[in-house]
């Protein structure tokens, strides 16, 4: 259980990260969106 909440919480930090890159690179990862999504 714990793992799974640890997870979730990363998981969370490491959307919103990506939400702050994508807007402040947005131009850039458009190219690199579907490579990024599958990573």
């Amino acid at each position: 259980m714990y793992q799974i909440e640890f997870y979730e919480k990363r998981n969370g930090i490491t959307q919103t990260v990506n939400m702050f890159c994508y807007t402040i690179f947005g131009r850039k990862a458009r190219k690199h969106r579907q490579e990024s999504y599958s990573m």
